[in-house]
């Protein structure tokens, strides 16, 4: 069983996220970070030191997916991504 202690919330805004830190806290994560999707992942990366990154947004973009990417082939951390599209597309 793999536990994980700190997650990084990246989300198009901050304040809707009540429900999913609830859902977290309530699986025994109580150390949740949350930036915006304007904000560098990889600046929060390095300082918060997240063992997993939930991203939760309406629509996957360019740049959004290249951090994506950038993180997969920099550091080994799960990313879980959440959308609100029907598109079919594998990351």
């Amino acid at each position: 069983m793999i536990t994980i202690n700190k997650i990084l919330l990246v989300l198009q805004q901050i304040g809707p996220e009540e429900e999913l830190r609830e859902t977290l806290s309530n699986l025994g994560i109580h150390s949740i970070s949350s930036i915006t999707t304007e904000q560098d992942i990889h600046t929060h990366i390095n300082r918060d030191c997240p063992e997993a990154i939930i991203i939760d947004i309406e629509q996957l973009d360019e740049e959004l997916l290249q951090q994506i990417r950038s993180i997969n082939q920099g550091f080994s951390i799960p990313v879980i991504l959440f959308t609100k599209t029907d598109e079919d597309l594998i990351i």
